[in-house]
């Protein structure tokens, strides 16, 4: 069974979310694929947050820095997201962060243009930080 983790954007706390949930997977017998941008794997952030898990993850830097603009960085991400599961060929994708994105892939699939195969599951991750106990909001 092949996994992609889609993460175009290597933001440090991006990775750091990726570190967190990785540990669930690494023991599985299964490959598991991350499709990023070239300078994602190159830098200090991938080496510190998911370099020690190295002999469990491929690397696939196939992706391009995805656009500031909401709508266009949605759309962007979810074009490279299908061309990745194209290429790629997972049996399960999971998407870190997938704001802006899963309103596109909905979009489409209503209007008829589901964005990958039916049959293939494929998860959008949202984390948002809990709110603080006792903060005051002025």
């Amino acid at each position: 069974m092949r996994v992609l983790f889609f993460e175009p954007d290597f933001t440090g706390h991006h990775f750091a979310y990726l570190g967190r949930m990785l540990p669930g997977f690494v023991d599985l017998p299964i490959e598991i694929l991350l499709a990023t941008t070239p300078q994602a794997h190159a830098s200090a952030e991938f080496a510190k947050l998911l370099g020690p898990f190295g002999h469990r993850l491929q690397v696939v830097p196939c992706l391009t820095k995805t656009p500031r603009h909401p709508v266009l960085s949605g759309r962007h991400r979810l074009r490279e997201l299908a061309t990745s599961i194209c290429e790629l060929k997972p049996d399960h994708v999971a998407v870190c962060y997938a704001d802006g994105l899963w309103e596109q892939a909905s979009l489409r699939t209503r209007l008829g243009r589901r964005p990958w195969p039916r049959e293939l599951v494929v998860e959008g991750w949202i984390c948002r930080n809990a709110p603080r106990q006792n903060a005051t909001v002025r």
